[in-house]
């Protein structure tokens, strides 16, 4: 439990602020000089693939919190690498394809017809430029 009163002092010192109650040490930072946000959750970060991404949690990269080498390190080091993030819940299609695909969790799904988009996705499509099936567990039509 070392580690953890550690990353929560780092992340406290370093201004960083917890995204929720539920995760005191969340937080989306970057290292200093490079182009690359991360997202810092408990136990856990993961790299933050584009922008729009970042965008969909809300997040302006100017908000990510820029720390030296050394603390980017110090932080990140006990932590377990989780690769890309995930995208929020929601509803998205590649603005090169038709296919939109409903994602929950890890997990994503097609929404296979017209006529299924508002029952699988009443807050509309977001329009992106990645692709959801390269991160999350496809699991087949809706």
């Amino acid at each position: 439990m070392q580690w953890k009163r550690s990353i929560t002092s780092l992340l406290l010192s370093s201004g960083l602020f917890a995204l929720s109650a539920s995760h005191a040490s969340a937080a989306w930072v970057r290292e200093q000089g490079r182009p690359h946000v991360y997202y810092v959750g408990s136990g856990f970060y993961c790299h933050v693939i584009s922008e729009e991404q970042l965008a969909s949690y809300g997040v302006h990269p100017t908000q990510a919190t820029e720390m030296s080498n050394v603390e980017f390190q110090q932080l990140v080091t006990p932590l377990r690498y989780a690769g890309s993030c995930l995208w929020p819940d929601g509803c998205y299609r590649k603005s090169s394809a038709r296919e939109v695909y409903r994602v929950q969790g890890a997990n994503a799904c097609w929404v296979s017809s017209e006529a299924e988009l508002a029952t699988q996705c009443p807050r509309g499509v977001t329009i992106i430029s990645s692709n959801i099936q390269d991160i999350h567990r496809y699991t087949g039509p809706c």
